[in-house]
């Protein structure tokens, strides 16, 4: 019986000590998931564009990436960035670690698909922000967007 009350105490103090440890999320720049806060920060490096995706090419993955690809945007709208009738850029799935941040950054197209692209370019390629970007099921930029990107312009 002393056996028991052992192990069933020790097993409650193990329970205990591992709800008061701190959980570690992914902590995000507000500019991140935020579109109001990205246009507010004004860097340079900035896009902000509505196209159509009109090639992907999948790259071999490296042993981190489910998903790795280039694709190529033909654009039709800017509203940040020096516009450009055609746009490379570039996308990726990581596998995931159990991290609180799998998936965030995780980003990938399909051709034929059209998107209102939010992201940085680097070495002329652009690098789409997961959580702004947006794939337009129906063609149009949903108003409250629309309303945020006109009053930044």
């Amino acid at each position: 019986m002393r056996a028991i009350a052992t192990s069933l105490s020790v097993s409650l103090i193990l329970a205990l000590f591992s709800t008061a440890m701190p959980a570690h999320a992914c902590k995000l720049a507000e500019e991140a998931y935020e579109l109001k806060a990205f246009l507010a920060k004004k860097d340079p490096r900035q896009v902000v564009f509505l196209g159509k995706v009109t090639s992907v090419v999948s790259l071999p993955a490296s042993p981190l990436l489910l998903v790795d690809q280039n694709f190529e945007f033909e654009t039709t709208r800017w509203w940040r960035g020096p516009p450009r009738e055609m746009v490379s850029g570039r996308g990726y799935v990581a596998k995931p670690t159990g991290s609180s941040c799998d998936g965030v950054f995780d980003f990938s197209v399909e051709a034929g698909a059209e998107w209102l692209i939010v992201g940085y370019v680097e070495n002329g390629r652009v690098h789409p922000m997961s959580m702004l970007s947006k794939r337009l099921a129906h063609g149009g930029v949903p108003k409250d967007v629309l309303r945020i990107l006109d009053a930044h312009q």
